[in-house]
């Protein structure tokens, strides 16, 4: 895995250091770094602070939306490793991933997730034996009833090495830190307080998306305005507004949004393709599929895309067409209900061809949310 070339996307804020300063060492080594996943996203990289604030479920969803897009996604410790910012270890490692989980009994759902915050002295396999001190030390509290988060924010607020920590459960199903005679509790407000100084276009950014997982429509889009404003030149913070902006109803404001996006960046696809499903609704057929051919124009291989164009064309009576388009999406994804909803077109424009009824068409695709 390199840096170069590569489309970086962090999720949720790293530790290290600020974006602005992330982005600067990621351009450095020819790579690109973004907001928000988008298709062209190749490295998905676990933010630290995405712990502190996020729950277990909503970053199990996030991490699954990178993995479906195709993304490798490492955590903190290994993007710096990419950026040659930190040393290599010169204890002996000689465990690999699968062996560390054996060895410590750590199932593997949670070897990931404490893998991917960071929770071993090693970025990545080769693991060594301190790395399985601690793998022990987890699978124990785990034993006990924790969940992998809780244990991810008892090391965040350890200050020793992982391999010395020693966790216990607390009253509140959660995990302390046993640092000498004194057992650390995780307050609230190191935990859940995260509040910027001042205006800072991460910390905004950041709790507009909890904004909007909490469907706070108004205060998200209230949030996203203020990121924008210190950062106008950053193409996903106008994409994310609009669709906010559209579930509060004001579409024309959402697609003044998107537009904006494409001005910044005119390879945006999910912006072309959101702006389609936007005019579908509200303007007509004809400028939905102008906006679905950019799309597909940008990137070929955009099934959404295509399988709504198809639509598209089949009720304008252009069957050739359709039946191009519904046949290039089943090359793309033959196996799911969509690819079966294809066929079923085909099977219409066949029936049509024969003289037949139509019948139903199939459902269009909706408009995806790319965060």
């Amino acid at each position: 895995m390199e840096i170069g070339g590569a489309v970086v996307t962090i999720l949720g804020a790293l530790d290290a250091f600020p974006r602005r300063l992330a982005a600067r060492a990621v351009s450095s080594r020819s790579g690109v770094l973004r907001r928000g996943l988008s298709r062209r996203t190749t490295i998905a990289v676990v933010g630290g602070r995405m712990a502190e604030t996020w729950e277990a479920a909503r970053i199990a969803e996030r991490l699954e939306q990178a993995r479906a897009l195709g993304a490798a996604v490492v955590s903190e410790r290994r993007l710096l490793a990419l950026l040659g910012l930190v040393s290599r270890p010169t204890d002996t490692r000689d465990l690999s991933r699968r062996s560390l989980a054996e060895r410590s009994g750590l199932d593997e759902e949670a070897f990931a997730y404490l893998a991917l915050f960071d929770c071993f002295e090693a970025a990545d396999e080769p693991f060594g034996f301190r790395d399985l001190v601690a793998a022990r030390e987890y699978r124990r509290v785990l034993d006990e009833g924790a969940d992998w988060l809780a244990v991810v924010r008892a090391v965040r607020s350890g200050s020793g090495r992982m391999s010395q920590l020693r966790l216990e459960r607390t009253a509140w199903n959660g995990v302390a830190v046993r640092e000498g005679g004194e057992v650390v509790e995780l307050d609230g407000q190191r935990l859940f307080g995260f509040e910027p100084g001042g205006e800072d276009a991460d910390a905004l950014f950041q709790q507009a998306e909890e904004a909007e997982g909490r469907e706070d429509w108004l205060l998200a889009a209230d949030l996203y305005r203020r990121c924008m404003a210190l950062e106008p030149r950053d193409p996903t913070i106008p994409f994310n507004l609009s669709t906010v902006l559209d579930r509060l109803g004001g579409w024309q404001e959402a697609r003044h949004c998107l537009t904006r996006v494409l001005k910044l960046d005119a390879g945006y696809v999910e912006a072309w393709y959101n702006l389609a499903v936007l005019a579908h609704a509200h303007i007509g057929a004809g400028a939905a599929a102008r906006y679905f051919e950019k799309a597909i124009a940008v990137d070929p291989n955009y099934a959404d895309a295509i399988y709504n164009l198809a639509l598209l064309a089949y009720q304008s009576d252009a069957f050739d067409r359709a039946a191009h388009l519904w046949s290039r999406y089943l090359e793309l994804d033959p196996g799911s209900q969509w690819g079966q909803k294809a066929r079923h077109g085909l099977q219409l424009i066949a029936m049509a061809g024969r003289g037949r009824g139509a019948g139903d068409l199939p459902p269009p695709r909706p408009g995806l949310r790319t965060m």
